[in-house]
C-alpha cells in the first residue's frame, strides 16, 4: 500500500533550461557554499601554505620529509564522516610532518634488530 500523497517524497529533474526559467544558474545555485565545500577550498589554501613553508625550509637533508608532506593530501579521500575522519587524520599527520620537516634531529629512527 502507497503512504498518502503528502507524505511521498516527489523527485524533480531540472534541465538546462528549467534552470534558467526558473532564474538561476549553475553558478548560482548554493553548492559552492556548503560545509564540504568550504573545508575542501580551505584545505587546498592550507596545503599551498605548506608547500610554500617547506620549499622555503628545504635542504638536502630534509628532502625526503618534504616529499611526505607534499604527499600528505592523498590521504583524503571519501564522502561524508567517511571524508571527516581523514581530514582529521590529515591534519595530525600534517602537523606531524612539519615538526619532523623543522625538527629533524628530534625524529625518532626506528631500526631493525638483526
Amino acid at each position: 500500500m502507497r503512504p498518502p500523497l503528502a507524505l511521498r517524497l516527489e523527485r524533480h529533474r531540472f534541465g538546462s533550461g528549467r534552470i534558467e526559467q526558473l532564474g538561476l544558474s549553475l553558478f548560482t545555485l548554493p553548492i559552492g557554499r556548503l560545509a564540504d565545500r568550504r573545508e575542501e577550498r580551505e584545505l587546498i589554501t592550507d596545503y599551498r601554505a605548506m608547500l610554500e613553508e617547506v620549499m622555503e625550509g628545504l635542504k638536502e637533508s630534509n628532502h625526503t620529509i618534504a616529499v611526505a608532506c607534499a604527499s600528505l593530501p592523498d590521504q583524503v579521500r571519501g564522502y561524508g564522516p567517511v571524508k571527516a575522519d581523514s581530514v582529521r587524520e590529515y591534519k595530525a599527520l600534517r602537523v606531524a610532518q612539519l615538526h619532523r620537516f623543522h625538527n629533524p634531529a628530534s625524529a625518532v629512527q626506528v631500526q631493525e634488530v638483526a
